[in-house]
């Protein structure tokens, strides 16, 4: 399912920064990221499989559309986490962002829960009910 390993990194990495380690926070926050680009790079790899291989296209019928519009705003949403990872991940390297002032991490850290959430339903309808 791919993004359960990507929560078991944030989760480590929210862990450490509240025992005020800030390196293996960033490490942690860092795979996060790293798995978070993975998954956009194998959707992007099975997207073009479905096209190329399969001519899955959004219009092609109702599955082709219900599949695209769900994983496709769900990766815009996973897009999104990233960059705001990216943007705490700076702040923190950029020394603006320490073990002490930890609102920045934990908002990001409910909007990446909520898409990890998201990503169990949609998984459900498509992989599971849609085929």
């Amino acid at each position: 399912m791919g993004h359960a390993g990507v929560s078991d990194f944030r989760g480590q990495a929210d862990r450490r920064l509240h025992q005020g380690r800030a390196r293996e926070f960033r490490l942690a926050w860092a795979a996060t990221i790293a798995l978070g680009v993975a998954f956009l790079l194998g959707t992007a790899y099975e997207w073009r499989e479905l096209i190329l291989e399969h001519q899955l296209t959004i219009g092609r019928n109702l599955f082709g559309s219900t599949f695209y519009t769900l994983v496709g705003f769900h990766g815009l949403h996973v897009t999104m986490g990233i960059l705001m990872m990216l943007a705490v991940l700076g702040l923190m390297l950029a020394g603006s962002l320490c073990t002490k002032n930890q609102q920045p991490v934990q908002l990001v850290s409910w909007y990446w829960h909520f898409v990890d959430g998201v990503w169990i339903v949609v998984f459900a309808v498509v992989y599971l009910i849609g085929r």
